[in-house]
């Protein structure tokens, strides 16, 4: 759940309407300077702002670049292994195949609870 979070953040802070926004706050935060008289308080609401949205966004994007790491070094590790094969014993090709169907079965549960999480979703906005 906190992955498919994570993906739609890193998804939407990636995009140019994303950084037009924060170039318009700034703008407007700017422009009301002259009415706070530029003190102290106008300063704290930028500075505030701005330090609570970037911990929140860097441990959102944390999450999902260490997701992506994972799932490429996973991949990786499965080409090499792929490629050494010939030279892999019985026993080892034995555990290869296992954690591929292992693997296999994993995607296709996965799969099927989005699938059933798309649903509900779909139902919840119809009702």
């Amino acid at each position: 759940m906190f992955l498919k979070f994570a993906r739609l953040i890193a998804s939407i802070l990636g995009h140019p309407k994303t950084f037009a926004s924060a170039i318009l706050l700034i703008i407007v935060w700017l422009a009301t300077g002259p009415m706070f008289h530029y003190d102290d308080t106008w300063q704290l609401y930028i500075n505030t702002f701005t330090t609570i949205i970037t911990f929140l966004v860097v441990i959102v994007l944390q999450h999902s670049s260490n997701h992506d790491a994972e799932m490429l070094d996973s991949k990786l590790n499965e080409i090499i292994a792929l490629l050494n094969k010939e030279n892999l014993s019985i026993e080892e090709l034995k555990v290869l195949e296992e954690h591929h169907e292992e693997l296999i079965i994993n995607a296709i549960k996965e799969a099927k609870e989005e699938n059933e999480e798309e649903n509900l979703e779909k139902l919840d906005i119809a009702d």
